[in-house]
């Protein structure tokens, strides 16, 4: 029969100590969000705690059996994770990739994400989850500069025809890099005057945001397989303290201890 385990897996990118200027960048969406009304409800995730999640390895077990959990609760199909050459893949992608955060303004349409700009999609808040997530997206050389790549979908998409790992936005074509940076948890009761003031309210932070990054200056960080990382969690925020991190270009020799930590 297959059993949800407590702890499930993840692989990210960026989880873990931060350079100096992103901290700084990040800074700045912070403090334009304490400084707002709802600041008293925002809850500011550690800098070592943000990362990027390029994909779940969410499972369900059975003996030697492991089966993506993102699969069977989209196609109800029991598909066995594949973990051999997969991190090739990730290697391949990732290949002379960087990721831009920020410097969209509201015209530009060189890409669309969820059929909207960069512009609306670089920052929001989740009403429904609170969750306060900044988006960035991927550029790689093509010629003599760099130039947008939709290569993150390109992993995601090669990961689940050839491996059985299904992204949990893949219905999406998700090309997103995000982060979630911290939460804003609504405190009223849904369908009363304080939570629509709430909403209001939200709506005119996430403009305030939005419109702050697209005059800053973008920020670029590089994103290789040294960077990524096997994270074991229990609470999917991936707090520090109780969650454990396996650096891929440590691990990736040994497939079988992977396949060990995901059986157990």
């Amino acid at each position: 029969m297959l059993s949800r385990p407590q702890v499930q897996y993840t692989i990210a990118a960026f989880y873990g100590s931060k350079p100096s200027s992103f901290v700084a960048f990040v800074d700045g969406l912070r403090k334009i969000i304490q400084q707002h009304p709802l600041g008293m409800f925002f809850q500011p995730y550690a800098n070592e705690q943000i990362h990027t999640t390029l994909m779940g390895l969410e499972r369900l077990v059975d003996g030697e059996l492991c089966v993506n959990l993102n699969i069977y609760e989209s196609l109800g199909e029991k598909r066995p994770i594949k973990l051999i050459g997969c991190l090739d893949v990730f290697e391949y992608f990732l290949s002379g990739v960087q990721i831009r955060l920020g410097g969209f303004n509201p015209t530009n349409d060189q890409f669309l994400s969820w059929d909207e700009r960069p512009y609306q999609r670089s920052f929001g808040i989740h009403p429904s989850t609170g969750k306060v997530v900044l988006n960035g997206w991927p550029m790689s050389n093509q010629g003599v500069s760099m130039a947008f790549s939709d290569c993150i979908w390109q992993l995601r998409k090669r990961l689940y025809q050839e491996h059985n790992l299904r992204h949990k936005y893949h219905q999406y074509a998700d090309n997103d890099v995000f982060m979630v940076i911290g939460d804003i948890v609504n405190p009223h009761q849904p369908a009363t005057e304080k939570h629509e003031a709430f909403l209001a309210d939200l709506e005119g932070l996430q403009k305030e945001v939005r419109a702050f990054l697209s005059t800053t200056s973008p920020y670029y960080f590089p994103i290789d397989l040294e960077d990524l990382a096997l994270i074991a969690y229990e609470d999917p925020r991936l707090p520090v303290d109780g969650s454990k991190r396996y650096p891929i270009h440590l691990i990736r020799a040994d497939i079988s201890r992977i396949y060990d930590l995901l059986l157990n």
